[in-house]
């Protein structure tokens, strides 16, 4: 291609690149589970579903067992020394402490080699919801919250139970 054209070309932006590496390592940690990414045109603070899928003892067949929850995906470049955390709008927020579905907010820290990276969790259940009225009163109030992670919360792959059990006993926490 034409030198000229090429760099009139739109650019992929470091955030955009960013974003692209720490959905292909959710999908890496959250398999088999089918993710299902929400068109950006149509995203409001819910990045995607995920249609929990699974086998029988000693099958190797997967099933739809016809659970999902939804999603949003926030990805940052790992920096040891800075908390694990994410910042979100406040009406997004409102939006997932509301839904009728279980949401999941993922942080993925991609390493600086871009290569790997480190992903968290946290159900947007009642006890979230209980820790964000007693540490974080005046969330309503303000445009943005910051939510944070602790290593605990780092989605380890070999323990899925946990996972699927928190999922399970979800409740709409408003």
């Amino acid at each position: 291609m034409d030198p000229s054209i090429l760099s009139r070309l739109p650019q992929v932006t470091d955030a955009q690149e960013l974003s692209r590496i720490g959905g292909d390592l959710l999908d890496m940690y959250l398999a088999p589970y089918q993710v299902v990414p929400t068109p950006q045109e149509r995203d409001h603070g819910i990045d995607g579903t995920v249609n929990i899928v699974g086998s029988a003892p000693g099958e190797a067949t997967l099933h739809y067992t016809g659970r999902a929850f939804q999603y949003q995906l926030k990805t940052t470049v790992a920096d040891p020394a800075r908390p694990h955390h994410v910042t979100v709008e406040t009406n997004h927020l409102l939006l997932w402490l509301t839904s009728t579905l279980p949401i999941v907010l993922f942080l993925v820290e991609v390493r600086p080699d871009r290569l790997s990276g480190e992903v968290y969790w946290r159900c947007l259940d009642p006890i979230f919801h209980q820790w964000l009225t007693i540490e974080r009163a005046a969330w309503r109030d303000q445009v943005t919250v910051s939510i944070p992670f602790a290593s605990d919360d780092a989605f380890n792959r070999s323990d899925r139970a946990l996972f699927e059990s928190t999922l399970q006993s979800w409740r709409t926490p408003l």
